[in-house]
Formats: C-alpha cells, structure tokens, sequence
C-alpha cells in the first residue's frame, strides 16, 4: 500500500515537472496549487519512514536544481519546494518548514508566486497588530497584480486575512481607509465565489467580510451555503465553527432589524409628542394673554366711571368668554385621523367666526352703535 502511494507521488510529481518543462508560467495558476496540495494529502499517508525518504529525495533534487541555476530547472525545484511547503503547512509541521524557507525562499525571487507562499508563512506566525496590518497590505498588493487577478488562492488569502485583522481590530472599524478595505476584500470575495463556487472556506471568508460590512442578510446566506458544502462526517470541528458563526450573525441580524424598528419608532413618538407639545404650549400663551388682556381691559373700564360700563363689561366678557371656550374645545380634538374635510376644518372655521366677531364688535363701538 505504501509503495503504491509513494510511486503515485512519484507519478504525478513526473507528470507536473514535465507540464512546467513546456509551461513555465503554470506554475502561477490555481491549478498547479490545487494538484500540489492534492499530492500533499497523499504524502499524509505515507508512514514516518517512508516520509523522511521522500523528503530526503526533494530535497536533493531541489539542491542539484537550483545549482545550474536554469531557469527552467529552477522552476522544476520550486515545484519540489512548493509541495513541502504545502505538505508541512498544512500540517504544521513548523521546524522543517522554517528550515525550508530559511534556506531556500530567497533564491525563489524571480518567482511570482513565491511571495503568495512567503505571505502564507508568515500568516502563521503570531505577529502584532502593526505586523498583521503590513502583512495584510502585502497580501492586498498581490491580489491587485494582474498575474493573480484570477487565482481565488491568492485572492482569498488577502481576503481572510483582511477578516482576521478587522475582527480582531474592531476599533478600527469607523476609519475611512479600513472601510474602504474591508469593501474591497468584501468585493474580492464576491468575485472568488463566482470563479469557484464549489469551495466551502470561500462562502465562510465572504460570509465574515459581510458581517464586518454590515450586510447581515448576505452574511447568513453566505455561512449556510457553506454549511451545505461542508463535509460534516470529516470535519466536524470546521463545520460547528460555521454553524456557530451562521447563527451568530443571523441574531445580530434580527437584533438590528428589532432595534432598528424600535428606535425609529421611538423617534416618531418623539417628534409627534414634541408637536402636540408645542401646540399646547402656544394654546396656553394664547389663553393667558388673553385673560391679561381681558382682566386689565375690565380694569379700565370700571375706573373711567362710564354710565355703560356694565353694558360694555358684559358685552367684553361675553367675547372673552366664547373665544376662551372655542379655544379650550379646538384644543381637546385631534384632527389628525379626522377623514372627512367638515369635521377637519370645523374647529378652524369657529375660530375665524371668532375673530371676525371681535372685529364686527370694535367697529360697533367705533361708529358709536353700541
């Protein structure tokens, strides 16, 4: 059994060496890191031994490699170069991966891809805030190379990334420039789901970018299509982590819709309290100028010592007494759901009838009728 995974490893390693021998450039593609890491879950089932033997082998080839310094042979070694890498990452495997890149990283420079490895590595590390956000703008610069602009790995490693930083950073949320990061990561994801629609860790990565941007709804869908795609007999763990994050974000979503509706409903309570407030307020002003008016006006009239002064004060508190009931009987009706046009306005037309009195009375005077 051994020996036939071994000699498949053999096979395919052949087989892509020789792909690279008439395309060089393949070795930037998405399809060359998912063969590679395919043959990397191959190489997991190798025994100790029969694993540090494989090792060695690479490890030889690399050297005799890169000492012709080819370029073609060179891109032959980093096909070795990259399957450890990928081998010991994915299983952290540290001490022979820090030896791997100590020793041959900087002589993979002419490279492109190297830098994506080289950002993959260094995400590993438990770095400072300062050192992640570089990193993060690293990983951001080479997504927006057009070398990359279609290889989902690259893309959605800045994009994770981006999510890591910025939900462990949520102070930062507020600022423009990280607001206008974490949209762009947001649209970058957007982009690698459509391009590779098939892989759950993508649905999981957009999901949390649309959480930070405040996109609740397509956050929810994005966790449960992962959770579809997920194979839950062989990851477990991964698969309650984007359980726990769907139902997380989907309570954050109704908690802010129910908050969103209390609060506008709060601010219009306020504002039509606030109104009738003010109405009343002028109502009250209105009724207590009046009654000055009407106690100085009675004031004046006895002191003058005029045969009418009974006449006139009667007939002075008869108006009062009518515009102050009007008032009083305008002020207790809320016309607000009053539907038809006559019980609208009739309030309004007895107080012009009112006002109009008042004036008819004053002329009365004036012409000396009264």
């Amino acid at each position: 059994m051994i020996e036939s995974i071994s000699s498949t490893i053999n096979e395919v390693l052949i087989h892509k060496v020789e792909a690279i021998h008439k395309r060089p450039s393949l070795i930037n593609t998405r399809e060359f890191e998912k063969e590679i890491t395919a043959v990397s879950k191959d190489m997991k089932k190798l025994t100790e031994k029969e694993l540090s033997v494989l090792e060695n082998e690479m490890t030889q080839k690399i050297d005799l490699l890169l000492a012709t310094k080819e370029p073609n042979d060179i891109n032959i070694a980093f096909v070795y170069y990259f399957l450890l890498f990928t081998f010991y990452r994915r299983n952290r495997v540290m001490n022979p991966l820090n030896d791997l890149i100590s020793s041959y990283a900087q002589l993979f420079e002419s490279i492109p891809f190297n830098e994506h490895i080289l950002i993959l590595y260094n995400a590993l590390k438990p770095y400072q805030n300062s050192k992640r956000k570089e990193l993060l703008n690293q990983a951001e610069k080479l997504a927006n190379n057009e070398t990359f602009s279609s290889h989902t790995g690259v893309l959605h490693h800045y994009a994770e990334l981006c999510a890591e930083y910025y939900e462990f950073n949520i102070e930062e949320l507020n600022q423009t420039m990280s607001q206008e990061q974490i949209k762009n990561a947001y649209l970058v994801a957007q982009e690698i789901v459509h391009i590779e629609s098939n892989y759950a860790k993508f649905y999981v990565t957009l999901g949390r970018l649309a959480s930070l941007n405040k996109d609740y709804n397509e956050s929810y869908e994005a966790f449960s299509r992962a959770l579809a795609l997920e194979d839950v007999e062989s990851a477990r763990s991964t698969y309650s982590l984007y359980q726990m994050q769907a139902l997380a974000v989907k309570k954050n979503f109704e908690t802010s819709e129910f908050i969103h509706k209390q609060l506008n409903q709060q601010i219009e309570d306020f504002n039509d309290k606030m109104s009738k407030t003010k109405a009343e307020n002028i109502r009250t002003i209105g009724l207590f100028a009046g009654l000055v008016t009407f106690i100085l006006g009675n004031i004046n009239i006895v002191l003058s010592g005029s045969q009418s002064t009974v006449q006139v004060m009667a007939l002075f508190t008869s108006v009062f007494l009518i515009y102050f009931a009007l008032v009083v009987l305008y002020s207790s009706i809320d016309t607000t759901n009053i539907k038809t046009k006559f019980s609208r306005y009739f309030p309004q037309f007895l107080i012009l009838l009112t006002f109009l009195s008042g004036i008819m009375i004053i002329i009365l005077l004036l012409t000396g009728v009264l």
